[in-house]
């Protein structure tokens, strides 16, 4: 068979992915053609722009900004798959700082874009508002711009919702969380999505986990485990669990025979008798393990919300911030409410305590024998079998 049949043949059987493909390089030179524009500051030709090419007039071109770390961007994704049940025509660009993980992948995502992080939220917001049929600034109170004159009733719905809170959504602006949400008695999640008029929440957070993923459990010597986090991504802050703390409930958790898997980056304190993987996993392998772990210790942050994503239960250890709201479906939120009440509605919450002390004192509070407690709750292991294991030890 010659050269050009056996190319013929080739395209014959492989038709529709090629021409997939190709419609694929076209939409994507379109939006590097589209970005220019709007990096010469005319927002509005690019939106003109991009309505010229939309498969028909049913499409929609809806962009979402979420600000964060690796927990707010699993949110990101969640409200996408939301946004896409309520409008299934659509082509969906998320705008995120740092990194495109861990929403590469997603099925409701068609195109992931980095901002400059040295632009102000502002700025960011103010770039993007005009360029999209409805473009969602997602903060504890989501901000919401209709550009398209075909969604009128929508606008109607989202400018009232907006207006009733449109104090708390600029009092979030400091990086504080207002007191008032939390009384609301709804988790920040949900509340993105009932506050943008539409279905979804915690139901939907996702992480794409591959089999090249799941091949790093093959080299983990042991397959029953707990994992745990020790560490936020800004260093030693206010929502970290004291070190020793967590090296003495590893102790406990080793004692009744289960072995910890220490997940994070590199520069997270080491906790000791952990089997170490700190920096040595991409978010997707880590997700891998947490969903075969039997439980997910964690203080509130990114790692909780991936093990959400792979529906791990997660008992997760709160002091500057609110359970209620942060606090996700399903988990074990433990906070002392007894030493003093949130303070993630107070400046510069996150790198000190407002009681004077040089950690936080909630979380200092909550003691290893505490959360051991709940584990071998949560693992329904008989607690006359753990005293023994306990008084064993004293005598040798």
């Amino acid at each position: 068979m010659s050269l050009p049949e056996k190319t013929n043949n080739f395209f014959q059987k492989n038709k529709d992915r090629v021409v997939f493909r190709l419609n694929k390089y076209k939409a994507k030179l379109l939006d590097y053609f589209i970005d220019v524009c709007v990096l010469l500051l005319i927002p509005k030709i690019a939106y003109y722009l991009r309505s010229m090419f939309k498969k028909s007039e049913k499409d929609l071109i809806i962009g979402i900004f979420r600000q964060g770390g690796v927990g707010d961007r699993i949110v990101l994704g969640a409200f996408a798959a939301a946004v896409e049940r309520r409008f299934p025509n659509s082509h969906i660009t998320a705008i995120v700082n740092n990194s495109k993980d861990p929403l590469i992948g997603h099925p409701s995502i068609d195109r992931i874009k980095l901002h400059n992080r040295w632009l102000h939220l502002e700025k960011v917001e103010k770039f993007n508002q005009k360029k999209y049929d409805i473009f969602y600034s997602l903060r504890y109170v989501p901000k919401v711009f209709v550009n398209s004159t075909r969604l009128i009733d929508y606008k109607s719905q989202v400018e009232k919702i907006f207006n009733k809170y449109s104090q708390e959504f600029h009092e979030s602006l400091k990086g504080t969380t207002p007191r008032s949400l939390n009384t609301l008695g709804v988790n920040g999640v949900d509340l993105l999505t009932q506050f943008s008029a539409i279905e979804g929440g915690q139901k939907d957070l996702f992480i794409r986990i591959s089999e090249s993923d799941r091949k790093i459990l093959t080299s983990i010597p042991f397959s029953q485990y707990i994992t745990i986090n020790n560490g936020q991504f800004r260093g030693r802050e206010t929502r970290c669990w004291p070190t020793d703390h967590w090296s003495q409930l590893v102790e406990k958790i080793k004692g009744i025979g289960h072995r910890v898997i220490l997940l994070g980056i590199e520069s997270d304190e080491y906790v000791d008798g952990c089997y170490d993987l700190r920096g040595k996993t991409s978010l997707y392998e880590a997700a891998a393990i947490i969903e075969k772990a039997i439980l997910h210790v964690d203080t509130e942050g990114g790692m909780v919300f991936i093990a959400k994503a792979v529906r791990k239960k997660s008992i997760v250890l709160f002091g500057p911030d609110y359970p209620e709201f942060f606090g996700l479906e399903g988990n074990i939120n433990l906070r002392k409410n007894n030493i003093c009440k949130p303070c993630c509605d107070q400046d510069f919450w996150r790198w000190k305590c407002h009681l004077g002390y040089e950690r936080c004192k909630a979380m200092e509070a909550i003691k290893p024998e505490e959360v051991f407690s709940l584990i071998v709750n949560e693992l329904k292991i008989d607690w006359l079998k753990v005293e023994l294991v306990n008084q064993n030890k004293k005598l040798d």
